[in-house]
Protein backbone atom coordinates (compact mmCIF):
# COMPACT_ATOMS: atom_id res chain seq x y z
CA UNK A 1 0.00 0.00 0.00
CA UNK A 2 0.87 3.70 -0.59
CA UNK A 3 2.28 6.00 2.26
CA UNK A 4 -1.03 7.67 2.02
CA UNK A 5 -3.54 5.10 3.03
CA UNK A 6 -6.37 4.33 0.50
CA UNK A 7 -8.84 5.59 3.04
CA UNK A 8 -7.81 8.77 3.14
CA UNK A 9 -6.87 8.99 -0.43
CA UNK A 10 -10.15 8.25 -1.79
CA UNK A 11 -11.78 10.21 1.55
CA UNK A 12 -9.75 13.02 -0.46
CA UNK A 13 -11.30 11.97 -4.09
CA UNK A 14 -14.49 12.13 -2.93
CA UNK A 15 -14.63 15.45 -0.98
CA UNK A 16 -13.57 16.64 -4.58
CA UNK A 17 -16.85 15.06 -5.68
CA UNK A 18 -18.32 17.39 -4.01
CA UNK A 19 -19.37 19.76 -6.24
CA UNK A 20 -19.11 23.92 -6.70
CA UNK A 21 -21.68 26.42 -5.19
CA UNK A 22 -21.65 30.07 -4.14
CA UNK A 23 -19.08 30.93 -1.34
CA UNK A 24 -19.79 34.53 -0.37
CA UNK A 25 -15.84 34.90 1.20
CA UNK A 26 -15.12 34.45 -1.95
CA UNK A 27 -15.39 36.95 -4.76
CA UNK A 28 -15.82 36.04 -8.75
CA UNK A 29 -18.19 34.33 -10.64
CA UNK A 30 -20.85 32.85 -9.56
CA UNK A 31 -20.97 29.40 -9.75
CA UNK A 32 -23.72 26.88 -10.08
CA UNK A 33 -24.13 22.69 -9.53
CA UNK A 34 -25.90 19.85 -9.96
CA UNK A 35 -27.31 17.46 -7.69
CA UNK A 36 -25.91 14.21 -9.33
CA UNK A 37 -25.14 10.63 -9.00
CA UNK A 38 -21.99 9.64 -10.84
CA UNK A 39 -20.76 5.72 -11.10
CA UNK A 40 -17.33 5.32 -12.01
CA UNK A 41 -15.64 2.12 -13.29
CA UNK A 42 -12.45 1.85 -11.69
CA UNK A 43 -9.11 -0.22 -13.40
CA UNK A 44 -5.00 -0.02 -12.79
CA UNK A 45 -3.23 2.51 -14.90
CA UNK A 46 0.03 1.95 -14.37
CA UNK A 47 2.60 1.51 -11.59
CA UNK A 48 5.88 1.30 -10.42
CA UNK A 49 8.27 -1.77 -10.43
CA UNK A 50 8.33 -3.42 -6.94
CA UNK A 51 4.38 -1.76 -6.20
CA UNK A 52 2.69 -4.16 -3.97
CA UNK A 53 -0.98 -3.66 -6.10
CA UNK A 54 -0.95 -5.82 -9.50
CA UNK A 55 -4.43 -5.48 -10.35
CA UNK A 56 -7.19 -3.39 -9.75
CA UNK A 57 -11.25 -3.88 -10.84
CA UNK A 58 -13.93 -2.28 -9.29
CA UNK A 59 -16.64 0.81 -9.18
CA UNK A 60 -17.09 3.40 -7.14
CA UNK A 61 -21.23 5.15 -6.82
CA UNK A 62 -20.83 8.80 -5.72
CA UNK A 63 -24.25 11.09 -5.08
CA UNK A 64 -24.02 14.79 -4.22
CA UNK A 65 -27.28 16.59 -2.68
CA UNK A 66 -28.09 19.43 -1.27
CA UNK A 67 -28.27 23.05 -1.99
CA UNK A 68 -27.04 26.60 -0.03
CA UNK A 69 -29.82 27.16 1.74
CA UNK A 70 -29.60 23.91 3.29
CA UNK A 71 -25.91 22.30 3.11
CA UNK A 72 -24.39 20.01 1.29
CA UNK A 73 -24.37 16.20 1.34
CA UNK A 74 -22.10 13.44 0.06
CA UNK A 75 -22.28 9.60 0.37
CA UNK A 76 -19.87 7.54 -1.83
CA UNK A 77 -19.13 3.76 -1.63
CA UNK A 78 -16.03 2.25 -3.28
CA UNK A 79 -15.75 -1.27 -3.71
CA UNK A 80 -12.68 -2.59 -5.36
CA UNK A 81 -10.68 -6.11 -5.82
CA UNK A 82 -7.07 -5.57 -5.61
CA UNK A 83 -4.77 -7.83 -6.47
CA UNK A 84 -1.06 -8.46 -4.86
CA UNK A 85 2.10 -10.03 -6.44
CA UNK A 86 1.62 -13.30 -5.08
CA UNK A 87 -1.85 -14.04 -6.79
CA UNK A 88 -3.52 -12.58 -3.87
CA UNK A 89 -6.78 -10.25 -4.01
CA UNK A 90 -8.06 -8.00 -1.32
CA UNK A 91 -11.54 -6.53 -1.87
CA UNK A 92 -11.29 -2.55 0.01
CA UNK A 93 -14.54 -1.32 0.51
CA UNK A 94 -14.71 2.00 1.68
CA UNK A 95 -18.30 4.21 2.41
CA UNK A 96 -17.95 7.57 3.39
CA UNK A 97 -20.50 10.30 4.03
CA UNK A 98 -20.27 13.77 4.84
CA UNK A 99 -22.07 17.22 5.23
CA UNK A 100 -20.70 20.94 4.77
CA UNK A 101 -22.73 24.09 5.60
CA UNK A 102 -23.71 25.85 3.08
CA UNK A 103 -21.67 28.79 3.70
CA UNK A 104 -18.85 26.06 4.77
CA UNK A 105 -18.90 27.66 8.25
CA UNK A 106 -18.39 23.56 9.57
CA UNK A 107 -17.53 20.02 8.11
CA UNK A 108 -18.58 16.63 9.58
CA UNK A 109 -17.84 13.33 7.82
CA UNK A 110 -17.41 9.59 8.67
CA UNK A 111 -15.38 7.04 6.90
CA UNK A 112 -14.99 3.44 7.43
CA UNK A 113 -12.69 0.93 5.31
CA UNK A 114 -13.33 -2.81 5.02
CA UNK A 115 -10.84 -5.32 3.65
CA UNK A 116 -12.38 -8.49 2.92
CA UNK A 117 -14.98 -7.96 5.44
CA UNK A 118 -13.32 -6.73 8.25
CA UNK A 119 -13.66 -2.93 9.40
CA UNK A 120 -9.55 -1.84 8.72
CA UNK A 121 -10.25 2.40 9.57
CA UNK A 122 -12.71 4.61 10.50
CA UNK A 123 -12.13 8.01 10.84
CA UNK A 124 -15.70 10.32 12.56
CA UNK A 125 -14.91 14.31 12.83
CA UNK A 126 -17.03 17.25 13.23
CA UNK A 127 -14.79 20.32 12.19
CA UNK A 128 -15.47 24.32 12.84
CA UNK A 129 -14.01 27.00 10.79
CA UNK A 130 -11.90 29.53 12.21
CA UNK A 131 -13.15 33.09 12.86
CA UNK A 132 -11.30 35.92 11.74
CA UNK A 133 -8.24 35.87 13.39
CA UNK A 134 -9.08 33.10 15.71
CA UNK A 135 -7.85 29.40 14.98
CA UNK A 136 -10.86 26.87 14.13
CA UNK A 137 -11.23 23.30 15.92
CA UNK A 138 -12.02 19.91 15.00
CA UNK A 139 -13.30 17.14 17.23
CA UNK A 140 -12.63 13.78 16.76
CA UNK A 141 -14.58 10.72 17.79
CA UNK A 142 -12.78 8.05 15.86
CA UNK A 143 -10.50 6.59 15.47
CA UNK A 144 -10.36 8.08 19.11
CA UNK A 145 -11.40 11.02 21.07
CA UNK A 146 -9.73 14.17 20.49
CA UNK A 147 -9.38 17.63 19.65
CA UNK A 148 -7.25 19.49 16.79
CA UNK A 149 -6.66 22.75 16.32
CA UNK A 150 -7.52 24.15 12.55
CA UNK A 151 -4.99 26.89 11.80
CA UNK A 152 -7.06 30.44 10.28
CA UNK A 153 -6.92 30.40 6.82
CA UNK A 154 -7.87 26.74 6.50
CA UNK A 155 -10.75 25.88 4.56
CA UNK A 156 -12.84 22.65 4.27
CA UNK A 157 -12.90 20.41 0.81
CA UNK A 158 -16.38 22.28 -1.03
CA UNK A 159 -14.80 25.62 0.01
CA UNK A 160 -11.69 24.26 -1.61
CA UNK A 161 -13.22 23.56 -4.79
CA UNK A 162 -15.27 26.21 -4.86
CA UNK A 163 -11.95 28.68 -5.06
CA UNK A 164 -10.42 26.05 -7.64
CA UNK A 165 -13.50 26.48 -10.27
CA UNK A 166 -13.47 30.27 -9.74
CA UNK A 167 -10.35 30.44 -10.50
CA UNK A 168 -10.82 28.39 -13.72
CA UNK A 169 -13.55 30.71 -14.60
CA UNK A 170 -11.56 34.25 -14.20
CA UNK A 171 -8.62 32.49 -16.18
CA UNK A 172 -6.34 31.48 -13.68
CA UNK A 173 -4.08 28.61 -13.21
CA UNK A 174 -2.76 27.96 -9.56
CA UNK A 175 -4.38 27.88 -6.52
CA UNK A 176 -2.34 27.15 -3.25
CA UNK A 177 -4.64 26.60 -0.21
CA UNK A 178 -4.78 24.57 3.35
CA UNK A 179 -7.34 22.60 3.59
CA UNK A 180 -8.78 20.06 6.11
CA UNK A 181 -9.89 16.86 4.86
CA UNK A 182 -9.84 13.28 5.72
CA UNK A 183 -6.34 11.16 6.61
CA UNK A 184 -6.03 8.40 8.47
CA UNK A 185 -6.41 9.31 11.92
CA UNK A 186 -8.38 12.73 10.95
CA UNK A 187 -5.74 14.88 12.66
CA UNK A 188 -4.12 16.26 9.17
CA UNK A 189 -4.16 19.71 7.53
CA UNK A 190 -3.17 19.78 4.01
CA UNK A 191 -1.26 22.06 1.98
CA UNK A 192 -2.88 21.93 -1.56
CA UNK A 193 -1.32 22.74 -5.02
CA UNK A 194 -4.12 23.00 -7.67
CA UNK A 195 -3.12 23.51 -11.26
CA UNK A 196 -5.75 24.35 -13.94
CA UNK A 197 -4.95 23.68 -17.12
CA UNK A 198 -6.70 25.67 -20.38
CA UNK A 199 -10.95 25.52 -20.83
CA UNK A 200 -12.38 23.43 -23.37
CA UNK A 201 -16.37 23.73 -24.45
CA UNK A 202 -17.17 20.68 -24.82
CA UNK A 203 -16.22 17.29 -23.76
CA UNK A 204 -13.64 16.60 -26.27
CA UNK A 205 -14.03 13.68 -29.40
CA UNK A 206 -11.12 11.36 -27.36
CA UNK A 207 -12.88 11.25 -24.24
CA UNK A 208 -13.26 7.46 -23.37
CA UNK A 209 -16.49 8.07 -20.75
CA UNK A 210 -19.96 5.99 -21.69
CA UNK A 211 -21.99 7.50 -23.81
CA UNK A 212 -24.77 8.51 -21.70
CA UNK A 213 -21.80 10.22 -19.45
CA UNK A 214 -20.90 12.24 -22.39
CA UNK A 215 -24.43 13.28 -23.42
CA UNK A 216 -25.16 14.65 -20.18
CA UNK A 217 -21.94 17.00 -20.41
CA UNK A 218 -22.40 18.10 -23.73
CA UNK A 219 -21.81 21.82 -24.53
CA UNK A 220 -19.92 22.12 -20.62
CA UNK A 221 -17.51 24.36 -20.36
CA UNK A 222 -14.60 21.41 -19.23
CA UNK A 223 -10.92 22.41 -17.34
CA UNK A 224 -8.05 19.45 -17.09
CA UNK A 225 -7.29 19.91 -13.06
CA UNK A 226 -4.62 18.45 -11.21
CA UNK A 227 -4.56 18.56 -6.85
CA UNK A 228 -1.82 17.75 -5.32
CA UNK A 229 -1.24 17.07 -1.64
CA UNK A 230 1.25 17.90 1.18
CA UNK A 231 1.64 16.79 4.21
CA UNK A 232 3.75 19.32 5.15
CA UNK A 233 3.87 23.08 3.99
CA UNK A 234 4.27 21.56 -0.04
CA UNK A 235 7.95 24.12 -0.20
CA UNK A 236 10.82 22.84 -2.10
CA UNK A 237 11.16 19.46 -3.90
CA UNK A 238 8.85 17.76 -1.11
CA UNK A 239 6.52 15.02 -2.72
CA UNK A 240 2.79 15.05 -2.68
CA UNK A 241 1.50 12.23 -0.04
CA UNK A 242 -1.69 11.74 -3.14
CA UNK A 243 -2.66 13.98 -6.47
CA UNK A 244 -5.38 12.93 -8.62
CA UNK A 245 -6.61 14.47 -11.95
CA UNK A 246 -9.94 15.14 -13.53
CA UNK A 247 -11.45 16.93 -15.89
CA UNK A 248 -14.13 19.38 -13.96
CA UNK A 249 -17.05 21.05 -15.95
CA UNK A 250 -18.86 23.96 -14.86
CA UNK A 251 -21.85 22.05 -13.44
CA UNK A 252 -19.56 20.64 -10.75
CA UNK A 253 -19.42 16.79 -12.52
CA UNK A 254 -16.04 15.45 -13.08
CA UNK A 255 -14.67 12.73 -15.23
CA UNK A 256 -11.59 11.13 -16.49
CA UNK A 257 -10.25 10.43 -12.78
CA UNK A 258 -6.47 9.49 -12.71
CA UNK A 259 -5.43 9.11 -9.11
CA UNK A 260 -2.03 8.58 -8.03
CA UNK A 261 -0.97 6.71 -5.30
CA UNK A 262 2.86 7.34 -5.86
CA UNK A 263 3.37 3.19 -6.91
CA UNK A 264 0.31 3.17 -8.74
CA UNK A 265 -2.20 4.61 -10.60
CA UNK A 266 -6.07 4.26 -10.86
CA UNK A 267 -8.26 5.46 -13.52
CA UNK A 268 -11.70 6.15 -12.76
CA UNK A 269 -13.76 6.26 -16.26
CA UNK A 270 -17.80 7.84 -15.97
CA UNK A 271 -19.71 5.52 -16.93
CA UNK A 272 -22.87 6.60 -15.78
CA UNK A 273 -24.32 9.97 -14.91
CA UNK A 274 -27.93 10.85 -13.19
CA UNK A 275 -28.80 14.64 -13.05
CA UNK A 276 -30.93 14.43 -9.30
CA UNK A 277 -33.66 17.22 -8.12
CA UNK A 278 -32.01 19.59 -5.50
CA UNK A 279 -33.90 21.79 -2.86
CA UNK A 280 -35.27 25.40 -4.44
CA UNK A 281 -33.64 28.05 -2.79
CA UNK A 282 -35.39 31.04 -2.80
CA UNK A 283 -33.73 33.21 -5.43
CA UNK A 284 -31.38 30.00 -6.51
CA UNK A 285 -31.78 27.72 -9.61
CA UNK A 286 -34.73 25.13 -9.80
CA UNK A 287 -34.40 21.64 -9.33
CA UNK A 288 -31.19 20.12 -10.33
CA UNK A 289 -28.93 22.85 -9.05
CA UNK A 290 -27.69 24.46 -5.99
Amino acid sequence: MPALSIQSSIAVLVATLVGLAAFPALAGPLVTLVAHRAIYDLSLLSRESGSSVMTVRGRMVHEFSGASCEGYSVSMRWVAEMGGPSGDVDVEDIRFASFEEGDSASYSFTSVRRRNDAVVGEVKAHALRAAAGKAGRVRLSAPADGEVALPAGAIFPTAHLRSIIRMAMGGEHIVEQDVYDVSEDGRQIYHTLAVVGAPHEAMRPSATEAEPARKALAGLREWRVTVSYFEGTGAGDETPAFSQSFDLFENGVESGLVLDYGDFVIRGRLADLEYLDAPDCAGAPGPGAG
